[in-house]
């Protein structure tokens, strides 16, 4: 559970139209917001590099339990609290969306 009474999904461009029409027209912002870093959602970055997962498999290697046994010697090393690893450690690629965009 996650403690709400709804959850809303939709794709990162009605996201991004919600917030331009959410900025009041008294705001300093009114009429000079014209595109938001989305990276964290989509994976393309303002410098205009798109992070895949080829990138997410690469860091995967590197951190995965196995990689730290062969650095530490110990699985749980880096981990005293022996707490649940999420997937690629935290690194999530973007292709694990498997919602349809109506986009």
């Amino acid at each position: 559970k996650i403690g709400c009474d709804w959850v809303v999904f939709q794709d990162l461009k009605d996201l991004e139209d919600s917030v331009m029409n959410a900025v009041m027209p008294e705001s300093p912002l009114s009429g000079k917001l014209s595109a938001f870093d989305t990276s964290c959602f989509s994976g393309e970055y303002v410098t205009g590099e798109r992070i895949g997962d080829d990138y997410f498999t690469k860091l995967y290697d590197l951190r995965n339990e196995d990689a730290k046994i062969l650095r530490n010697g110990d699985a749980k090393a880096d981990d005293p609290e022996g707490k649940a690893q999420q997937s690629n450690d935290g690194c999530e690629s973007v292709s694990n969306d498997t919602r349809l965009s109506t986009a």
